[in-house]
């Protein structure tokens, strides 16, 4: 056990996986090979190229859900305008009421404190859950076994002195991490889906911040 997060071992096959640069290739022979007159002709020859290289070389792995693209960083923008309105407050009172200046500060403290130790560890993990869902595709198993190391690195330096719904959630999430971790060994379908599921996880528990940080 690493911090209060009982987490599993880090055990994911190694692998790398990659592909080469044929559009180029294709491009720039294209460009040399086809120098015509007719520039209509050398135009629609190019593009022909550049569309079958793009397509070869940068399609989408079969089954891939852009889970990166149904993200919202609404929840920092919350915060953020939280503790700007409570600055504004503290300034506002200076020199005519003490008491609200220091409770306007406490406030900006606290809208401070949820950002750094919760919102931003939150986003960080989040795009390592992305990142390991990417690789996880690109079979590039090292990237996979890293970012989830680096996932649980940041749940476990939450954690300390978390408690209540604050370390309930995180206890969750470090549950998913571990899962993530055995479906990974299983295969590529049972890793992605495990992977996805972190990845909105995380997601999600940004998103409902307020829940959790207030009770």
């Amino acid at each position: 056990m690493i911090g209060k997060l009982r987490l599993l071992p880090r055990t994911v096959s190694a692998g790398i996986g990659g592909k080469g640069v044929l559009a180029r290739v294709l491009i720039s022979w294209g460009i040399g090979r086809y120098q015509v007159k007719n520039t209509t002709i050398g135009l629609a020859i190019l593009t022909s190229l550049v569309l079958w290289g793009s397509s070869g070389c940068q399609r989408e792995p079969e089954g891939w859900t852009p889970v990166l693209e149904e993200t919202s960083t609404a929840f920092l923008e919350t915060e953020m305008g939280r503790l700007l309105d409570h600055v504004r407050g503290a300034r506002g009172a200076l020199g005519t009421d003490p008491a609200e200046v220091d409770r306007s500060l406490s406030e900006a403290e606290a809208s401070l404190e949820h950002l750094t130790d919760y919102y931003i560890p939150l986003f960080q993990a989040r795009e390592r859950a992305y990142n390991a869902y990417r690789s996880l595709y690109l079979q590039d198993d090292v990237r996979v076994r890293d970012e989830l190391g680096k996932i649980e690195e940041v749940l476990d330096t939450m954690a300390e002195g978390a408690q209540g719904a604050r370390l309930a959630e995180l206890q969750s999430l470090a549950e998913l991490l571990a899962s993530a971790r055995l479906a990974v060994e299983a295969g590529p379908g049972e890793g992605a889906t495990a992977l996805e599921t972190l990845a909105r996880s995380l997601n999600l528990a940004a998103l409902k911040g307020d829940l959790v940080l207030r009770r």
